[in-house]
């Protein structure tokens, strides 16, 4: 991991970012270099405050914090950060709200279309804090009132505020509110697209019951409104309320909501997540056995806790448990990490994880699997968060094993418990302290990670990208492209990938070269084992240099499915900006299908002696048969007595797969479905349909490709149909819910010749499926999706949106997975 770079080795990596800022555009925010690395939000020298952050929904982050660059009081700013590392938004960020007196404790979430919505508490009246919240769209320009909108300005302070999206370009905000004077109560609003509020002015009353109700959390209820859960002092001690607020605004459940835990003791920190059909999981610190430990409890749609009455114990563990962090295990269940203090003996706080399935079961050792090897200092304040759609998570912490301050560590839990990572990922180790306060899924099986950082003596707000090997920064290689080879018989296709940041070619002591792995069907890697294929052993790597196609081969464990990979091709880095291969599929497109094959660039950075290896996000294409046979020859026909024999000479073509005929009234006719007649394998046919007609044949390939019509008409007259005009568009998904294990077609149309793009996201703007992308004729074509993301693993049933991107133009419609 990264606590083992050497001075030396950040020397060389320094030098490449030397290199990368002479040559270009700046790259370079994420160095892999916990000590110096990390992307700072602001070069001014003022102080940050409370980052948070969302994804963007293309591969990168958008991060807002408070902000004391214009005098003692705080304002809101926010930055847009590519995967590459380039800030895409005003340098220093832009100002969200830099009213009179101060704003505080921004939250943010995703706009759906690659901006955010930002709220804030604001003292721009002078006497109390209320709710004002700003839209800031995918270029970072402001979209809603200069300083924001007020949305909520009632009496009496307004606070600890959270938001989700609400699916449909607005969002939901929910917060603790004291106008009745005396107990704090629960508020919310729904705020649409363009700033409106949806619900009564000032927010609409969730909970208003005797005592105070504190911290509320929410989450979506996956039909545009959301579930609210929060700490409530309405009997003699704080528990766990919770409350549907739905699209339309009016409580569904009971008034003042449902009772998620009312044991004995306090239950505080709560924190919630949707199960993603209809309900949530919520999680708190407990203290019914006279000390802290960890519960959890799911919710359905109408209200129903379907675990335990008061929850299932997480941990139980000696001494205290607290402050969990919650992330959905994408299968109805959650993985929930916290502080625990059973090693109080050697006065340690530790990170323990652990996973409640579905059903209300842990699912790991019991109490939990430790994160983290080290035995010294304090490891406080997890953060989680859903690490890659498949089952499992990372966890990052404020670690002081150093002794001497702070730094920022994580760990990348599967499924099964198993920690991916050998060693933790040191996220920050610079000077003095630092802790991640956000963690931002990539979609690719790492994260972003926000953190507070101390390092030049005042608090600002950097990030950082950590891979899902555990590596910091962007030094994979990008596949860009993988496309058909035109003009061929199928088999091949051509993979294009941008070079890895680290490829700039510096000396012999320094290079980066690029192993491309392609995936087999499992039956087929078998079949090869047994012939002699060699497995690399776990952790063994690839020869350097030594591609050795069809024999070398690999495995990737994903949610319990074993994938093989055999090395398939070797690229030497010149230090280009991009590569280029052309690579042979394991089947090609069929009429009724494009069955595609799945590609994997892995870069290998070789210095010293020492290599470190990076992996591209997998993508796939399919190859297709573009060449189609030649046109039949010496067609010709009798006709006597209403009966028409037709005869043709043969077509020869090695994947040669019949005629189509076709009949129709005159010489312009189209052929087509309606007209055809018959699909034959021999070389003559007798039509008893009366007449005489004309007749059009053609030869079709076993990829569907059909032929140059051949027609038997009067002389004299050319066949010359016409062509239809081609619009822009996308159609409803059918069936709309669909069945994940029948899957939905989407048809979509170009109104001319070019790059189009079909892809997939999730109801919080993450990429999940990547259906078409590539050149395409105008007029109409089909994509299909089978509920499954990039990496062919089955997804969450709930709300996913489909979006065209084609002719500078976008198209979105939405689609209900259901199992």
């Amino acid at each position: 991991m990264h606590s083992r770079y050497d001075v030396s080795i950040r020397s060389a990596l320094l030098t490449v970012l030397a290199f990368a800022l002479a040559a270009g555009p700046a790259q370079a925010a994420w160095l892999p270099d916990a000590y110096v690395g990390g992307f700072g939000l602001s070069t001014t020298t003022a102080t940050h405050a409370n980052p948070t952050a969302i994804a963007d929904g293309a591969g990168g982050v958008i991060v807002v914090w408070q902000d004391q660059r214009n005098g003692v009081d705080y304002d809101i700013y926010a930055q847009r950060i590519n995967a590459r590392g380039d800030a895409l938004w005003t340098a220093n960020g832009v100002a969200v709200c830099s009213a009179t007196n101060a704003q505080i404790l921004p939250v943010v979430t995703s706009d759906g279309a690659g901006g955010a919505i930002i709220a804030w508490q604001d003292f721009r009246n002078g006497s109390h804090y209320d709710v004002f919240a700003q839209r800031v769209n995918a270029n970072g320009t402001t979209a809603w009132t200069a300083s924001g909108i007020n949305v909520c300005n009632a009496a009496g302070i307004q606070e600890a505020l959270a938001i989700i999206s609400d699916d449909a370009g607005g969002a939901i905000l929910t917060w603790q509110d004291l106008r009745s004077g005396g107990t704090n109560d629960i508020y919310a609003l729904r705020v649409g697209p363009t700033g409106t509020s949806l619900w009564t002015a000032n927010g609409r009353a969730v909970s208003v019951a005797g005592g105070s109700q504190l911290a509320p959390r929410l989450a979506s209820d996956g039909a545009n409104g959301a579930i609210i859960s929060w700490h409530d002092l309405r009997g003699a001690n704080y528990d766990i309320y919770a409350q549907r607020v739905p699209a339309s605004g009016i409580p569904q459940w009971t008034a003042d909501g449902v009772s998620v835990c009312n044991a004995a003791g306090n239950q505080t920190s709560s924190m919630i997540v949707s199960d993603y059909v209809g309900g949530a999981v919520i999680t708190w610190d407990d203290a019914r056995s006279g000390t802290s430990d960890i519960y959890a409890q799911r919710v359905g749609p109408n209200g129903t806790t379907l675990w335990v009455a008061n929850g299932s114990a997480v941990c139980t563990a000696t001494n205290a448990q607290v402050t969990p962090s919650i992330a959905t295990d994408g299968s109805g269940g959650a993985i929930i990490a916290w502080t625990d203090w059973r090693a109080v003996a050697t006065n340690s706080q530790d990170i323990y994880a652990q996973r409640v399935n579905a059903a209300g079961f842990t699912a790991w050792t019991s109490n939990g699997v430790p994160l983290h090897t080290t035995t010294t200092g304090a490891q406080i304040a997890p953060v989680c968060v859903s690490s890659d759609g498949l089952g499992g998570a990372i966890i990052s912490w404020a670690d002081s094993r150093s002794m001497l301050n702070y730094d920022a560590y994580a760990q990348r839990v599967g499924p099964n418990g198993t920690r991916y990572w050998n060693d933790e990922a040191l996220v920050t180790g610079a000077v003095l302290d630092q802790y991640v306060i956000a963690l931002v899924s990539d979609g690719a099986q790492g994260a972003y990670a926000v953190s507070i950082d101390n390092r030049n003596g005042v608090f600002k707000t950097y990030a950082q990208k950590l891979n899902a090997s555990s590596s910091l920064g962007d030094c994979t290689p990008r596949i860009v492209s993988v496309r058909d080879v035109p003009n061929d018989q199928g088999s091949f296709v051509n993979l294009r990938f941008d070079r890895s940041r680290l490829d700039l070619q510096i000396d012999d002591n320094f290079q980066v070269d690029y192993t491309i792995w392609r995936q087999v069907p499992n039956a087929a890697a078998l079949a090869a084992l047994k012939g002699g294929a060699r497995l690399l052993a776990a952790g063994e790597r690839a020869e350097r240099g030594g591609a050795d196609r069809g024999l070398l081969r690999k495995t990737v464990e994903m949610n319990g499915v074993t994938y093989y990979w055999e090395q398939w091709d070797w690229v030497d880095g010149r230090g280009i900006p991009s590569y280029g291969a052309v690579l042979e599929t394991t089947s090609d497109s069929l009429p009724s299908s494009n069955p595609r094959t799945l590609y994997m660039v892995e870069a290998q950075s070789y210095e010293d002696g020492d290599y470190w290896y990076y992996q591209s996000a997998p993508d796939s294409g399919y190859s297709v048969d573009n060449l189609p046979p030649g046109a039949p020859g010496s067609f010709a026909a009798q006709y006597a007595a209403g009966t028409t024999q037709l005869h043709w000479a043969p077509v020869v073509a090695p994947d040669f797969a019949g005629y189509r005929l076709y009949r129709g009234g005159t010489l312009t006719f189209t052929p087509g479905p309606g007209n055809l007649v018959q699909a034959v394998s021999d070389t003559g046919y007798t039509d008893a349909a009366g007449g005489p007609y004309v007749y059009k044949l053609t030869a079709v390939d076993l990829h569907g490709n059909e032929s140059p019509i051949a027609t038997v008409a009067p002389t004299g007259i050319v066949d010359a149909p016409p062509a239809g005009p081609a619009v822009f568009f996308l159609g409803a998904p059918v069936p709309n819910p669909a069945r994940a294990n029948l899957g939905v077609t989407l048809r979509f149309g170009l109104a001319r010749p070019g790059e189009a793009r079909v892809r997939v996201f999730d109801a919080q703007g993450r990429l999940v499926r990547t259906l078409e992308s590539g050149p395409h004729a105008a007029g109409e074509h089909v994509a299909r999706w089978d509920g499954r993301n990039d990496h062919h693993v089955p997804l969450a049933a709930g709300l996913y949106f489909v979006r065209l991107e084609a002719e500078s133009r976008v198209a979105t419609t939405r689609v209900t997975l259901l199992w």
